[in-house]
Formats: C-alpha cells, structure tokens, sequence
C-alpha cells in the first residue's frame, strides 16, 4: 500500500480498499454508515466521510489531504 503523500499525489491510482487500509493503519476506526457513506473518526478527534464509491480522483485527494491534517 502506498503512503499517504503518494496516494495524495496519484489519486487515480488509488482503490477504495487501499483507501480503507490507509485509515486503517493510520488508526482511523469506522464509526458509522449512513447510506452511501461511511463516517471514519479517530480516537484523538477527526472525522474523514468516505463515499462507499469513489467516482474521481478529487473526492480521494480530498480524503487523503483530511487525513493528513488530521494524522499531523
């Protein structure tokens, strides 16, 4: 799986499951589904909502720059 900084910079390349992996593994946990979204928080405070189809490459540099700001 790739780093955030190269997910941010090649969205296009990027699947939901490797999305999903990087929340993961960045110590996002899932805290709800409403819909067609789901709403991933942190325990420290932070919430990303990821659309359960990623449909452009925007909404995943969008996602991928909310978890940077809020990793730190």
């Amino acid at each position: 799986m790739p780093d955030l900084e190269t997910m941010r910079r090649n969205p296009g390349s990027v699947s939901r499951r490797d999305l999903v992996a990087a929340l993961r593994e960045h110590g996002w946990a899932l805290d709800r589904q409403d819909g067609k979204h789901e709403v991933w928080k942190r325990p420290g405070g932070g919430r990303v909502v990821v659309p359960r189809t990623l449909k452009g490459t925007g909404t995943v540099r969008r996602i991928v720059e909310q978890m940077m700001e809020q990793v730190g």
